[in-house]
């Protein structure tokens, strides 16, 4: 289901929380709202669930708009939405079965139904096993995938993820992402995924709007955003400046980023550079690709040849740096 936000803008008193957000999440794509605490990220996804209304502009659920809608009919188009948060919310005294069926007991549903959906969802996220445990008889991750199904009990068409994985180790935060990327592949889920962390955000999405104080300062697809690594994302990623260490006199620092499979020394051997010193390799793997970042300390005179090669399309520099 696409979600077409134009125009948004959200206030509390005479603060500014949100300003002329305008943005379109394709039907069974991957979302990514990263930004900085404070940035507004949870109540743009507050706005798109209905649990907020902002003050003008619109936003828009598949054909129906959430300001036009009656309450009656904003509760049904809830259903058609699932949202997950950093700390599960999960009911203590209530068994893991009894907290994935409460959405249906809620609305009605004949208790086989129930028994179907619940175990046919804790198979589907992998803790079929924990049925009958408490939340505190489960590790962090077990919570979130409980959390998951929790979500996925009305059929929704809509996933949105608040800070979802932030509190989890990186071992688990990998298991949380791949259960993502299966259930958007699976059932066709539009996923929106709230983050501050770039790696969740390379690991599953498929475009990344990047939010600070309250507007889309850039949106794109993952890939460039990370290419273009402006100072806004330096300053998310918590990016120091470079440490080129000691350099040979005569030469410049290049960094630069290219497929993982481009032999970028092969390439500018062939090219008339010198054969560059190499002092760092670091690859970023991808939703859909690799990418391979690239320190090389170059001669001054082949610094022109180079550029000329990332013109062409070769590579992308991203950096050229005077030996300090």
């Amino acid at each position: 289901m696409e979600i077409v936000i134009d125009q948004v803008n959200k206030s509390y008193g005479e603060q500014t929380i949100l300003e002329d957000i305008s943005l379109t999440i394709p039907t069974g794509s991957i979302m990514g709202i990263l930004g900085i605490s404070g940035a507004g990220k949870s109540t743009l996804l507050r706005c798109i669930n209905g649990l907020e209304q902002s003050q003008s502009g619109s936003i828009r659920i598949g054909t129906q708009a959430l300001e036009k809608l009656s309450e009656k009919q904003l509760r049904e188009m809830k259903k058609k939405i699932g949202m997950i948060f950093q700390g599960n919310s999960l009911i203590e005294q209530k068994t893991i079965y009894k907290n994935v069926a409460l959405p249906l007991e809620c609305s009605g549903y004949a208790k086989e139904a129930i028994k179907e959906r619940v175990e046919e969802l804790l198979s589907e996220v992998g803790i079929a096993d924990k049925a009958n445990m408490k939340p505190r008889q489960l590790s962090g991750g077990q919570k979130q995938r409980a959390a998951i199904a929790r979500a996925l009990t009305m059929n929704p068409e809509i996933l949105l993820c608040d800070e979802a994985t932030s509190a989890l180790d990186p071992n688990i935060t990998n298991g949380i992402l791949e259960l993502l990327l299966k259930l958007n592949k699976r059932m066709g889920l539009t996923i929106v995924v709230v983050t501050h962390q770039m790696e969740v955000v390379k690991k599953i999405c498929d475009r990344v709007a990047i939010l600070q104080q309250g507007k889309i300062v850039e949106e794109d697809t993952v890939q460039q955003v990370f290419l273009n690594n402006s100072e806004i994302l330096q300053t998310i990623t918590g990016e120091q400046q470079t440490n080129f260490g000691e350099l040979k006199t005569g030469h410049r620092i290049v960094k630069l980023v290219t497929q993982l499979e481009t032999d970028v020394l092969a390439l500018l051997r062939q090219s008339g550079v010198e054969t560059p010193h190499l002092l760092k390799a670091t690859t970023e793997q991808f939703k859909e690709e690799s990418l391979t970042t690239l320190l090389l300390s170059v001669p001054n005179e082949d610094v022109t040849k180079l550029l000329a090669l990332a013109e062409q399309g070769h590579f992308v520099c991203q950096e050229v740096k005077d030996r300090e």
